[in-house]
């Protein structure tokens, strides 16, 4: 039987039990709203827009009937683009309410989303990147300060596994170190010693490198970089790299993923699943490849387990932070349908209330 959920102050101080080896946080589109679309979101502007176009309601009769990945791969079908064209394109479509709500700010927001280090920035740009994002309000902001305050104390993540297309959280958590720098520039790799050290390395793909003393920020389906030269010129990685086999969005690539035994982001995400705690926030859990690593992970930790205590039958080791529905039988069947996978859910009666419980979790207040 599935466990009941914990209600958000009930779940005080599980991350901080000094019996396990740590905890690790997972993301979600979900995080970056409103400023950045949902999966669902980025396929319904897919569907509604382009050389065949659908009324909204159609449009919603066709997500109901298939994933995001299958829509995704018709939407490029339907345009009749090549890969890097289509890639572009997506590009496009991600960014295009984060530009407009940015308006002439959109160059300095821009080159903070795609700045690699703090030193990418001035120190003031970093400032106005950090009230623009405030104005939006998203569970982006609470994480970073979250995480911020967990390296203080000494609580920091062991990784953190990125299912988005966008770097916000990471460059949010580059804004926060830079504004307490108190040099116009804050640091890049090279000065570090002087102005003190990132808080994350961005992780595209199994050759890449994380400092010692930073958070590995893994972005396991890879992401859609802005194709202005502004933004490329602070990304630290040239645009062919980004455009290339670590996309992982559409129908194609989510089967390649699933054939391949031991592509980077399966070892890294069944490394961490078995090795941490996972924190999920801002995802649905519909995620093909994620249920099915987690739910394989879960059952050899269960034969483990009865190995040893037979009466044991059930355990969970990961949490999936979310908002109840307000109907108890909805978050039941919620709670059942993620319970194989080793995941106990963390109710919230608002999105707001992230922050105070996930500092709870980590004893951070």
């Amino acid at each position: 039987m599935a466990k009941i959920g914990i209600k958000g102050p009930g779940a005080k101080d599980i991350l901080n039990n000094s019996d396990f080896g740590g905890w690790s946080l997972c993301i979600g589109a979900g995080t970056s709203l409103p400023l950045v679309p949902t999966w669902q979101g980025l396929v319904q502007d897919l569907l509604v827009s382009g050389s065949h176009p659908l009324s909204p309601t159609e449009a919603k009769a066709l997500r109901d009937s298939f994933p995001p990945e299958a829509l995704i791969s018709a939407s490029q079908e339907m345009l009749s683009f090549d890969d890097e064209r289509y890639r572009e394109y997506l590009t496009g479509r991600l960014y295009d309410t984060l530009q407009h709500r940015a308006g002439k700010l959109w160059p300095v927001i821009m080159k903070c989303l795609m700045a690699r280090v703090p030193g990418n920035a001035l120190k003031s740009e970093w400032k106005s990147f950090l009230h623009f994002v405030s104005t939006a309000r998203p569970t982006a902001l609470d994480l970073a300060a979250v995480l911020l305050k967990s390296v203080e104390k000494g609580k920091a993540p062991n990784a953190v596994l990125s299912f988005n297309a966008e770097p916000l959280l990471f460059a949010l958590l580059n804004a926060c170190a830079a504004v307490n720098f108190h040099k116009g520039k804050v640091p890049s790799h090279a000065d570090e010693a002087e102005n003190g050290p990132g808080v994350a390395d961005r992780i595209e793909g199994s050759t890449s490198w994380v400092k010692k003393g930073r958070i590995p920020y893994y972005f396991c389906h890879g992401f859609l970089p802005m194709l202005d030269p502004i933004a490329l010129t602070v990304c630290g990685t040239p645009p062919a790299a980004l455009f290339d086999s670590k996309m992982v969005f559409s129908e194609r690539d989510y089967l390649n993923l699933a054939n391949t035994v031991w592509s980077w982001q399966s070892s890294v995400f069944t490394r961490t699943a078995m090795s941490d705690r996972i924190v999920f926030i801002g995802l649905s859990l519909t995620d093909p490849n994620m249920r099915r690593w987690l739910a394989w992970i879960h059952e050899q930790r269960l034969r483990e387990i009865k190995s040893r205590k037979p009466m044991i039958r059930e355990s969970t080791q990961h949490y999936w932070i979310n908002v109840s529905s307000g109907s108890g039988p909805i978050d039941r069947w919620t709670e059942a349908l993620v319970a194989h996978l080793g995941v106990r859910l963390v109710w919230l009666s608002a999105w707001k209330e992230v922050k105070p419980t996930l500092q709870g979790m980590l004893r951070l207040s």
